[in-house]
């Protein structure tokens, strides 16, 4: 912002190090951001392919998640029970040396084991087959709050949680400013160009 209802370069403006003051109203750029939110993120064939890819992604995922703490909740039961016949052999008479060292390796282990349980985190859920549909009624709901006044900051709050950044590019052969919108969607980078750039 180079002034209440501005955006430039400040460079240009507080420093006179750069020779472009084109400039771009606030309330232009806004309308800009959710005209991009709701074409591309509603677009039918788009959001289609965007939600496959997310939905198999995020399954494949969880399946590995899955794979991977079973795993080692499985060589945990394991090594405990290693852990509990060796003990067992050496109330039993068994000579401790031979035994001692494999014992070390059995305890440590169990200790890494039980650590990555302890710290494992929750799986993303499976994710159903129609997401496409639902998630463009969720982005369709979400451009209508933001056009009812005592829920229009909370949506706006959602917008902002999308968009990382807005890069204003400047168009001498057309003499504007151009948006290039950025942002997180579910976790999956994308880029919107707002004037056709992407």
């Amino acid at each position: 912002m180079i002034s209440q209802s501005l955006m430039g370069c400040s460079t240009a403006r507080n420093k006179g190090t750069c020779d472009y003051r084109m400039t771009i109203h606030r309330e232009k750029l806004e309308q800009d951001v959710l005209g991009a939110l709701k074409g591309h993120l509603i677009e039918p064939e788009l959001c289609a392919v965007f939600c496959d890819a997310f939905t198999k992604h995020m399954n494949k995922l969880r399946r590995e998640h899955d794979a991977a703490t079973d795993h080692y909740r499985r060589e945990l039961i394991s090594t405990r029970k290693k852990l509990n016949q060796m003990v067992d052999a050496i109330a039993e008479g068994a000579p401790v040396a031979p035994i001692k060292d494999k014992m070390h390796v059995l305890e440590d282990r169990r200790i890494e084991l039980e650590k990555l349980l302890e710290d494992v985190q929750e799986a993303p859920p499976l994710l159903h087959p129609a997401m496409a549909d639902m998630y463009a009624c969720e982005v369709q709901k979400l451009i209508k709050t933001l056009n009812v006044p005592e829920h229009r900051a909370e949506a706006a709050d959602v917008v902002r949680s999308m968009v990382e950044k807005i890069v204003l590019t400047p168009d001498a052969g057309e003499n504007r400013l151009v948006p290039d919108l950025h942002g997180d969607l579910a976790g999956m980078r994308c880029g919107l160009g707002l004037m056709g750039n992407s």
